[in-house]
């Protein structure tokens, strides 16, 4: 039997689902739903498994939830005494929360607009809605209990559903997840608008500095003060250095947020790659690796002359650029290094072919020169990943699909040329589901 039985399910929640189901470990508990029993058996498809997922939500039911009322009928809106709006980051649990208070036996009250659903029960011995909006989740209160702070009451209530979908979340969804995404079961939120935002910015601050960036004359005014003169001398003098220097320090993070962009971009682009549907493919093992191997995942080998030269700008992006200024080189990863070569005998490591004294200090990390090549090396990249089918796809935020059968489907469509087509019914269909129709 499991080990909590069933004696301490409240009577209501056993008579709504009439769910003593026996299996090789005898007992389901009563308060878990059809809807649960079949998403865990069909998700997990082992017995003992799902018997232990079912344990989860009767021991949720036992401690978090433990005085949890059904209800029959709709709330009273005119009764509601408090509200309070759970955080921002509560809607991760969206789903769980629903799945346990249906479980519970809460009562799904009608919804329109901006509503995904609104839930009816009681809990600590009050009237409670739990609804899931546009704006968030709320939780709200109904009918006042003399001697009870309404607004402490929600508090307490809001922190015990928090710890119960935690706990949902911990020991019955987290063991489940790594195989999950290994297997490709999973949708990749789709964040390159937001790594694209950043690498546009600090492609905006290098070209405003250019454009400010003109030459001042030294004052020829006389103010009786030499050492002033003087100072002004030497800080236009010094002005050309400095520019270069804060030029270099906008172009570290230019790279930096350039390559976040790239590798997100890259798995996103895998959800339309034959890669995906390979035996043994694993999107744990996509979502970990380094740029050139995510590269051959989104655009399988063997490559044509276009998509050749695309990974070959990148691999210059991240010799040239990348690798020395991200991972601690301060310019290039041999210069400003004293070798002892023979006993006795010194000399600076170099490159004998592109001598630079960006090693010595106040040197830009990069020269102006470099800064035009990296910038260059940018639009080349940026155009030749616009030339992907599903680029738009991606540039647009939509989710990617990772399981097999919508991989397939891409693949479809890409074969017959429908991408176009498929990235705009996609991004109606998100729109309508983000307006929840």
């Amino acid at each position: 039997m499991s080990q909590y039985g069933t004696a301490a399910v409240p009577c209501g929640l056993r008579a709504r689902s009439g769910l003593l189901r026996r299996s090789r470990v005898m007992v389901r508990p009563a308060v878990v739903s059809a809807e649960y029993l079949a998403a865990v058996d069909e998700a997990v498809g082992d017995e003992e498994q799902a018997q232990a997922g079912a344990d989860v939500v009767v021991g949720i039911f036992h401690r978090q939830l433990r005085d949890f009322g059904a209800a029959d009928a709709a709330s009273d809106e005119h009764e509601r005494v408090a509200t309070l709006k759970l955080p921002v980051s509560a809607v991760a649990y969206e789903p769980l929360f629903a799945l346990l208070l249906r479980t519970g036996g809460a009562f799904d009250e009608p919804v329109s607009g901006p509503y995904g659903w609104s839930l009816h029960f009681s809990l600590s011995g009050r009237s409670c809605q739990l609804r899931w909006s546009k704006s968030g989740i709320r939780l709200n209160l109904f009918g006042s209990v003399e001697g009870r702070d309404d607004d402490q009451d929600a508090a307490a209530i809001g922190k015990r559903l928090l710890s119960a979908a935690k706990s949902f979340y911990v020991r019955a969804v987290k063991p489940r997840l790594d195989p999950s995404i290994a297997s490709g079961q999973a949708i990749v939120m789709n964040q390159v608008p937001r790594y694209r935002g950043m690498v546009d910015f600090h492609r905006r601050t290098i070209s405003d500095a250019d454009a400010a960036a003109t030459e001042a004359e030294p004052s020829t005014e006389h103010d009786g003060d030499a050492s002033a003169a003087v100072l002004r001398l030497v800080q236009h003098s010094l002005r050309p250095m400095y520019e270069d220097q804060d030029q270099a320090y906008r172009a570290t993070a230019l790279v930096a947020g350039y390559f976040a962009w790239v590798q997100h971009l890259l798995v996103i682009l895998t959800a339309f790659s034959p890669a995906a549907t390979n035996e043994g493919f694993s999107l744990t093992t996509l979502l970990r690796a380094p740029w050139a191997v995510q590269f051959d995942f989104a655009y399988p080998p063997p490559h044509d002359t276009a998509t050749k030269q695309l990974k070959d700008d990148l691999g210059e992006l991240a010799d040239e650029f990348r690798n020395p200024l991200l991972h601690g080189g301060g310019g290039r990863f041999a210069d400003g290094v004293m070798v002892e070569w023979a006993p006795g005998h010194q000399v600076m490591a170099v490159n004998p072919d592109a001598l630079t004294d960006q090693y010595m200090l106040l040197q830009p990390a990069l020269t102006h020169d470099q800064v035009v090549h990296l910038l260059d090396l940018v639009d080349r990249i940026d155009h030749g990943f616009a030339q992907h089918p599903f680029y738009r796809w991606a540039a647009q935020g939509l989710p990617a699909d990772f399981r097999q059968d919508a991989v397939r489907r891409a693949l479809m469509v890409r074969a017959s040329g429908g991408a176009a087509a498929e990235t705009a019914a996609a991004s109606d269909a998100c729109d309508d589901a983000s307006n929840w129709g």
